[in-house]
């Protein structure tokens, strides 16, 4: 149980990242827009 506890934990960890900070990080220093990540976000 403590192992599907911690898995759990690692995955919404990795999902809040990626949801939250990863895109305002791409736009404010990478200096990539929108439509140039929704076209790459596509691909897979």
């Amino acid at each position: 149980m403590l192992g599907v506890a911690s898995t759990f934990f690692c995955f919404n960890y990795i999902i809040v990242l990626f949801l939250s900070w990863l895109p305002s990080y791409l736009t404010d220093f990478q200096h990539l827009d929108i439509k140039s990540m929704s076209t790459i976000g596509v691909l897979p």
